[in-house]
């Protein structure tokens, strides 16, 4: 029973570790999507007829992909955490 502990602990470890590291992919993606806003509307300032709709696109695009993305998957896995807490507990 200790060495299930260990193992059921060592593996809640990892996966809260990674966890973390996948909130933090979401966050970067986040500041990323709103820096490119921030330039593209930077370069519609300095070409106010310049037409950046295909700028504008990408950037709803891949927030949209890649965020939306990340964030589902953390969701997910975060409910798969729950189990690994009880097994820790009820060992």
């Amino acid at each position: 029973m200790q060495q299930d502990l260990a193992t059921a602990l060592s593996i809640s470890h990892h996966y809260e570790t990674n966890l973390g590291y996948l909130q933090e992919k979401a966050t970067t993606i986040e500041v990323n999507a709103k820096n490119y806003q921030h330039c593209v509307q930077a370069i519609a300032q300095l070409d106010p007829n310049g037409d950046l709709t295909f700028l504008e696109r990408f950037g709803e695009f891949a927030t949209e992909r890649y965020l939306s993305h990340v964030q589902t998957d953390y969701q997910a896995l975060s409910a798969g955490l729950k189990p690994l807490v009880q097994l820790c507990k009820n060992t």
